[in-house]
């Protein structure tokens, strides 16, 4: 028999594949013409067609979802095919929510807000991809795209549509909601500081607004239609909307009115004239409030000064006129009464002569007179008790027969009877 030969088989050897990985920067794979991939069951391969694919030649994956690629070296006649390798490609990044804000101040920046340092934006005509800040990412007024940036494990995130960044639009003031106080006259609601503008007819004035925020309404405003307006406060802002308002007529300033002082000590006194549509008030007192005419003469303290006026006019709760001007009353103090100055009658003295007895009779006992004697000397005289005549033979008149001229003159009365004999 013959000797079998031992022939020698050498067994082939497993193709080596490598670590097959993706490029999410150039979102390549990094394939070989050697290569074979398989988007199925592992039945149906195709072969690589250049090195490095782009991802996007697997199945036409156009990132919205993720995809699973297998990939091998086929067998040859010397060699095993290689172990099958799979490579997620995950889906991009979702679009960001992305907001385009104007500039709040004239000149400066708008910006993109929502933005993260995840993400990256570019002016929409071009340019190059710049980083983001977080929460917001300060641009020029202009169009941009955002999209989220690649890493080393995932895509650059899909753009988002043209986001556009307003240029700056001045804001305009607040309209002014100002309010009419009729009791006090005055217009109230102003902002501490801003300015304004009051327009009545032709007639426009800037005003600037009190701390208390409230302005005295102007007699040129009564019965006319104000606009009012706020002022720009600064280069970013612009005047407001106008803000109208009609204020109502005055009431004609009464007349008529009397300040009578009281008739009786520690009495008062009153106003006369008055209606029932008038109020009054103290002067010079600040803590008097107005007081309504109840009667047409209302009492009132003596010795002040009064201030009355025609009150404002509300007609079912709307205002119909403001208070008139005021007009003055001074009620004077209570004057007691003088004792009556009747002018006495002067009656000259009743002194007669009394030819039987030769006497002067008539004076009035204890009276002064001054009696006077043809060109003689003038003699005062005042009788005593009891007595009323004088002797014509008397030293003082010394009668002796003869045509005689008497003058007496009673003082008290300072007139003169004159007697001649």
């Amino acid at each position: 028999m013959f000797k079998s030969v031992v022939k020698t088989f050498t067994a082939p050897a497993r193709k080596e594949i490598g670590e097959v990985k993706i490029d999410f920067n150039t979102e390549t794979i990094n394939t070989t013409t050697s290569m074979q991939y398989s988007t199925y069951d592992e039945t149906e391969w195709t072969n690589c067609t250049d090195t490095n694919m782009s991802v996007t030649a697997f199945d036409s994956w156009d990132g919205s979802t993720e995809k699973v690629v297998k990939f091998h070296i086929p067998s040859d006649e010397d060699n095993y095919a290689s172990e099958v390798v799979s490579v997620t490609i995950p889906a991009r990044p979702s679009i960001p929510n992305i907001t385009g804000v104007a500039p709040t101040t004239n000149g400066g920046q708008g910006k993109l807000t929502g933005t993260t340092t995840a993400m990256e934006y570019k002016t929409a005509d071009g340019g190059t991809w710049a980083d983001c800040s977080d929460v917001e990412t300060p641009v020029d007024s202009g169009s941009y795209i955002v999209r989220i940036k690649a890493t080393a494990t995932s895509f650059v995130g899909t753009e988002t549509t043209i986001i556009t960044v307003p240029p700056f639009s001045a804001i305009k003031e607040d309209t002014p909601k100002i309010t009419v106080n009729y009791n006090d006259e005055l217009l109230e609601g102003f902002i501490d500081g801003a300015s304004y503008t009051i327009t009545v007819d032709t007639d426009v004035a800037e005003k600037n607004s009190p701390t208390d925020g409230k302005l005295a309404i102007a007699e040129k405003y009564i019965n006319k239609t104000i606009s009012i307006v706020r002022k720009a406060s600064d280069a970013n802002h612009v005047d407001s909307t106008v803000q109208t308002i009609t204020l109502g007529s005055r009431a004609a300033q009464p007349t008529g009115l009397t300040g009578i002082k009281p008739t009786a000590e520690n009495g008062n006194g009153k106003i006369t004239g008055t209606t029932a549509d008038m109020q009054y008030k103290e002067k010079d007192n600040n803590e008097d409030t107005w007081h309504d005419c109840t009667v047409t003469e209302p009492e009132v303290t003596a010795g002040k000064t009064y201030i009355v006026r025609i009150k404002k006019a509300i007609v079912d709760g709307e205002f119909k006129r403001f208070a008139s001007i005021c007009t003055e009353v001074e009620v004077g103090e209570y004057v007691a009464p003088q004792p009556s100055k009747k002018k006495q009658r002067k009656i000259p003295p009743q002194i007669s002569i009394d030819y039987i007895n030769e006497t002067l009779t008539g004076f009035t006992v204890q009276e002064p007179y001054t009696i006077k004697v043809g060109e003689g000397i003038t003699q005062d005289i005042t009788l005593d008790d009891n007595v009323t005549t004088i002797s014509l033979d008397d030293e003082k008149i010394g009668y002796a027969g003869e045509l005689l001229s008497i003058e007496i003159v009673k003082k008290s009365t300072q007139y003169r009877n004159i007697y001649r004999q």
